[in-house]
């Protein structure tokens, strides 16, 4: 079979398989109050993920070690990752998408940035910095978590299984780089 032959199957099958992820959130009867509960912890969990997307890539461009360089794209990766699954989620029950990070994020990337121009690029100081910025996003997920209260539950699954793969990741991070 020459290469591309069934390319627009693969592409078919591969939609199906994208879409099915969101059946859960599309066959759901909201109520407004249910909607806007769901629109508002999605979003700030969208937010908090897109901060960790720029701040992983930040944090990359500064690290020593090729092994927490590789690392922390994979990290930047799956951030994007979690973002773009929330923005799913919110399309398909027809909410507003927040589309970039927070403020205080950026304020944090560039408090980074000013950081390392002062001390100098260390490890070190990426990875304490990586892990305030994991931290912060575990308590956003916390926190949307709380705030969700009774909606069905595949929107509560999905965060609740975002929340458990950044602590994952959190906790991948924190181990040190094989040598390189």
């Amino acid at each position: 079979m020459r290469p591309g032959k069934n390319d627009h199957v693969l592409a078919v099958l591969e939609g199906a398989a994208d879409r099915a992820h969101l059946e859960p959130f599309t066959k759901a009867r909201l109520t407004p109050r249910s909607k806007a509960r769901i629109s508002a912890a999605f979003n700030h969990c969208r937010e908090a993920a897109l901060d960790l997307e720029r701040f992983f890539a930040h944090a990359a461009a500064d690290a020593r070690d090729r092994g927490l360089h590789r690392r922390l794209y994979e990290a930047a990766e799956s951030a994007s990752e979690l973002a773009g699954a929330l923005e799913d989620a919110l399309r398909s029950i027809d909410a507003f998408v927040e589309t970039s990070g927070t403020a205080r994020g950026a304020l944090r990337r560039v408090a980074l940035e000013t950081r390392v121009a002062v001390r100098g690029r260390t490890d070190a100081l990426v990875l304490r910095e990586i892990d305030d910025a994991m931290l912060r996003a575990i308590a956003v997920y916390d926190r949307a978590l709380a705030h969700l209260g009774r909606v069905p539950p595949g929107f509560v699954d999905l965060v609740l299984a975002q929340r458990t793969r950044l602590a994952h990741l959190h906790r991948d991070l924190a181990r040190p780089s094989a040598p390189s």
